[in-house]
């Protein structure tokens, strides 16, 4: 048998299968990949003029609360001085957008020798500092914050440097977005939920990121604020961020041991 003949023999044998597509199903993923595209720039700009038009409120609102809450302001400060004679303002550094720390403002609440660090022990409050917590005045101060534009009026809440260390890259998503006085977190449980849910509600605000978002979140407030009947008006207390932050921390290293292992 010829050189040729074996060639055209070994050609026969091999099969090439050529795939098809009808007319349809190319019209179709067309479709789907401009309009998958044009969905992904309306958000984008979406997104863009959303946070402008949120600045803008945030700017002149949280001036405006400023200013006419002076006098709450001031007799606040005296009840304080009165109370223990300690500082009138309680700043921490927290973390804010992008991860970016600052420091928060509030009413100091806890009494002078309260050891914010150990955990073991539960927090000390004066009585005015008791009165400032039921009724969440003590976070009024944030209103600078929000002024500065460290802050929002909605967004997930801003959580001690520690959290955002303890958390995977996913989870530091939550910070994309200015951080709030309330958030989705806060209205769907607050300190009654995990820490886990905690961190995926605030995912799923910043998904969601949008006037429809933060009027539901409003209104949750309003409606939370008024009833004081859930799992909201559990406080976060020194125990209650030591164990959340020590989950952090099982969930990072679990989350180390298995790509180490897997490379």
């Amino acid at each position: 048998m010829s050189l040729f003949a074996n060639k055209a023999q070994a050609t026969d044998a091999i099969s090439v299968t050529v795939p098809t597509f009808s007319l349809g199903e190319v019209v179709f993923n067309t479709l789907r990949s401009i309009g998958k595209t044009l969905y992904q720039a309306y958000r984008k700009v979406h997104d863009i003029i959303w946070r402008i038009v949120k600045r803008i409120f945030d700017l002149v609102f949280s001036g405006t609360m400023l200013v006419l809450l002076l006098p709450v302001f001031m007799i606040v400060a005296i009840a304080i001085k009165l109370d223990d004679h300690g500082p009138i303002f309680f700043r921490q550094t927290r973390t804010g957008r992008h991860g970016k720390t600052f420091k928060i403002m509030k009413f100091r609440t806890c009494s002078i020798d309260n050891d914010v660090h150990d955990a073991k022990s539960a927090d000390t409050h004066t009585k005015v500092g008791n009165f400032l917590r039921k009724t969440s005045i003590d976070e009024l101060p944030q209103l600078w914050n929000i002024f500065k534009g460290e802050m929002s009026f909605v967004g997930p809440r801003p959580w001690i440097t520690d959290y955002y260390d303890n958390m995977t890259e996913s989870q530091r998503g939550r910070t994309e977005v200015r951080p709030g006085m309330t958030g989705l977190a806060q209205v769907m449980g607050r300190n009654a939920i995990s820490i886990f849910d905690k961190i995926g509600y605030d995912l799923e605000y910043v998904g969601h990121f949008g006037l429809r978002a933060d009027v539901k979140v409003f209104t949750l407030t309003f409606k939370q604020f008024i009833s004081k009947s859930d799992g909201s008006a559990v406080d976060a207390g020194k125990s209650t961020i030591h164990g959340e932050l020590e989950q952090l921390k099982l969930q990072r290293q679990d989350w180390k041991n298995t790509f180490f292992i897997s490379k």
